[in-house]
């Protein structure tokens, strides 16, 4: 939630939480609360805020309920695909800078896991796009 403003105890208290996402309680803990700030936030007209969220989104990702089954899971990971080509895309050139770097890690650590259709996709805005 570094896109909102926040008392600077609260963000500590967060910074905690990303890396024990892995265990189910606090999977479904950020899923419930950051799911529907995030997806506001990636989409919001103010760039700044567009810049922020895709931070969170990296220390996030994949944002999804562990309770909720695979295709949950699978539609949690192709909204998050398009939020990033999405910020790929943007006008604004920091916000795609944001989005270059934001893809980028979430590749590097979660290539397994991610469509080779959507890393394909990803891959060719940042080269012809970005690298032109």
């Amino acid at each position: 939630l570094r896109f909102l403003t926040l008392p600077r105890r609260f963000d500590r208290c967060w910074i905690n939480f990303i890396p024990r996402k892995k265990t189910p309680v606090v999977e479904s803990m950020l899923h419930r609360l950051y799911g529907p700030l995030l997806w506001r936030a990636l989409s919001s007209s103010n760039a700044r805020v567009r810049i922020q969220a895709s931070f969170v989104l990296v220390d996030t990702f994949p944002l999804r309920d562990p309770d909720a089954g695979r295709e949950a899971t699978e539609v949690c990971v192709k909204k998050s695909m398009a939020a990033l080509a999405s910020l790929l895309e943007d006008d604004i050139p920091s916000v795609r800078v944001a989005g270059a770097t934001a893809a980028s890690k979430i590749l590097s650590s979660f290539w397994v896991a991610i469509p080779s259709k959507d890393i394909q996709s990803l891959l060719n805005l940042i080269i012809t796009k970005h690298a032109s």
